[in-house]
């Protein structure tokens, strides 16, 4: 859910992480990808809420950042066109960095989740990690149906629905009735 939430992007720059990142491997190397948790007390917790995608390298420049990870969760889920204060106040290339968010954001709203893993998740040598280590018996097409079912499984344990972007939370779980009854529109 992190990788469609986040669209590849590190939280606080917005550089997208290198598809290597997902390798699976033994040792942790700075171009290793970590779920960094937002809060410093829920250090255990797996809800994705609570969770946020970095580079090794940059997990420990999250460290009390919380409330600040919250607002740039939030402000990237919604379908507005407008970068962040945060982005533009740090970065001279903000707008560059933002308009590859919006790239990755419209490519995902306009395609699938599997082709929007191959599309920015390939390296050159064509391998791709996320579907190698996660998905490596699933056709591409129907990816998408999978993130819906363990979407769905998560919700039916009475756990909190992640905070995606409205459109691809709708696609996810159209027709589940338990999300109807908890005031969310699904269909």
């Amino acid at each position: 859910m992190l990788i469609i939430r986040d669209l590849g992007l590190d939280m606080l720059n917005l550089k997208p992480i290198k598809p290597i990142a997902f390798k699976k491997t033994d040792i942790m190397e700075n171009h290793n990808y970590e779920r960094h948790h937002i809060f410093p007390n829920d250090k255990l917790s797996i809800d994705v809420n609570h969770l946020v995608l970095t580079m090794h390298k940059n997990h420990a420049k999250l460290e009390r950042k919380s409330k600040l990870i919250l607002l740039l969760i939030q402000s990237r889920i919604h379908l507005t066109k407008y970068c962040p204060r945060y982005y533009k106040m740090r970065f001279l290339n903000w707008q560059s960095r933002w308009d590859t968010y919006l790239e990755r954001r419209t490519y995902l709203l306009n395609n699938n989740i599997g082709k929007f893993i191959n599309h920015y998740f390939t390296d050159d040598d064509g391998h791709n990690f996320i579907i190698e280590r996660f998905f490596n018996k699933t056709p591409e097409n129907e990816i998408e149906t999978e993130f819906a079912t363990m979407l769905k499984h998560w919700i039916k344990k009475k756990r909190p629905v992640p905070k995606l972007n409205p459109i691809i939370l709708k696609r996810l779980l159209k027709g589940t009735q338990e999300l109807t009854l908890r005031g969310y529109r699904t269909t």
